[in-house]
């Protein structure tokens, strides 16, 4: 018996040792490795579709469009990767989001993401389109918005715009960096770069909004009860499925206002809507290796953190909230182990016969292939 624990031990430290080496030899590539995220084109505002002939009446649908959410300005983006090292990286973009300031005004995943840079060299991603809101533009600007719709001048968007890119390197370690538009910078590799696990996990650590956004439409801290629903050691996302559905039934009166002011007037508003809400204001973090956690939604409200069965207990209980049905996903990968949870909504508004919703991922709506899955 001793002799076997002295194995696992040795073991256990070559195991510690190569990790180590590994993430060395990674943190080495990424300092050699310069990112400048540019402009790939001129502003362009879509200032939505029109239902009149009538020249005043265009007029007056621009500006009803311009201040709700059917107008946007598209922001080309560009990314060029500059490799200074010996050896050729593969780098795969997971998200590339907007900020003017301190808020998140668009996200948006490449239709290509990965990017072969050889060694000495420089490649671009092109082709990357964000979709700025023109009312997020008005809330932050106050611009005139006749100047808009005659001039198009977005010079302004572009002097404050910040560019935040997720990435993977070599298929084996994530990192992020946020950079002003036209400028050259290196990630931080003080804590930024981190070994991928199994699993479905957010592509990189996010800027959070304040708990203070929401606080006015959920109870008191008072009312919450100082407990997290806990499965056994060792628990799947399997274990978790039906206390899943108990927890988020359990909240429904703790998230009423807030799905409430979420609501939208159509199904796929009011799902990107909870969507983005989520993603903007609950951090994505592992449970322990060994115990899997549920928190009850409004403790990941005031936690503003938890994992993808935190996150779809707390969706789960918002659309029960609004009287919208929807199902619990838990999907298997290429490990072909049951190890991701998220919410769909079924629909016949689409082929696939649902929508999905999952902040795990950067955009609404979009669904990582699965080998197999089981809906409850």
């Amino acid at each position: 018996m001793k002799k076997g624990l002295v194995f696992g031990l040795i073991g256990g430290a070559l195991g510690l040792l190569y990790l180590w080496s590994k993430k060395s030899s990674v943190t080495n590539m990424i300092d050699k490795l310069t990112i400048t995220p540019r402009l790939g084109g001129s502003l362009k505002l879509d200032a939505g579709s029109t239902t009149t002939s009538n020249k005043i009446g265009k007029f007056l649908q621009k500006v009803v469009n311009y201040v709700t959410d059917s107008a946007y300005v598209v922001v080309p983006i560009d990314v060029d990767f500059a490799n200074r090292s010996s050896q050729e990286m593969k780098i795969s973009v997971q998200s590339v989001m907007a900020y003017i300031g301190e808020a998140m005004v668009a996200s948006s995943v490449p239709a290509v993401s990965s990017v072969v840079v050889k060694a000495n060299a420089v490649s671009t991603l092109e082709g990357i389109k964000m979709q700025i809101g023109t009312r997020t533009l008005l809330s932050i600007f106050g611009t005139n918005i006749q100047d808009w719709l005659t001039k198009g001048n977005f010079d302004n968007i572009t002097k404050d715009l910040k560019i935040k890119i997720g990435a993977i390197l070599n298929d084996a370690f994530t990192f992020d960096i946020m950079l002003d538009l036209g400028k050259s910078g290196q990630v931080d590799t003080t804590g930024a770069v981190t070994i991928s696990g199994l699993g479905l996990t957010a592509a990189s650590k996010r800027t959070i909004r304040p708990l203070s956004d929401y606080i006015s439409l959920i109870p008191e801290k008072t009312n919450l009860r100082h407990h997290d629903y806990i499965v056994k050691a060792n628990g799947s996302v399997v274990d978790t499925a039906n206390i899943m559905h108990q927890a988020a039934s359990a909240d429904v009166e703790s998230v009423r206002r807030l799905a409430q002011s979420l609501q939208r007037d159509t199904l796929t508003a009011t799902l990107q809507s909870i969507f983005d809400f989520v993603y903007t204001h609950i951090q994505y973090e592992l449970d322990s290796r060994f115990t899997e956690q549920v928190r009850r939604p409004l403790r990941a409200l005031y936690d503003q953190k938890g994992d993808c069965d935190c996150f779809a207990t707390l969706i789960g209980s918002m659309l029960e909230a609004l009287n919208i049905p929807y199902k619990f996903r838990i999907a298997a990968y290429s490990a072909g182990r049951f190890q991701h949870v998220y919410v769909i909504v079924p629909t016949t508004d689409n082929v696939r016969g649902y929508y999905v919703v999952d902040p795990v991922l950067d955009k609404c709506f979009d669904e990582k292939p699965t080998t197999k899955f089981l809906d409850v």
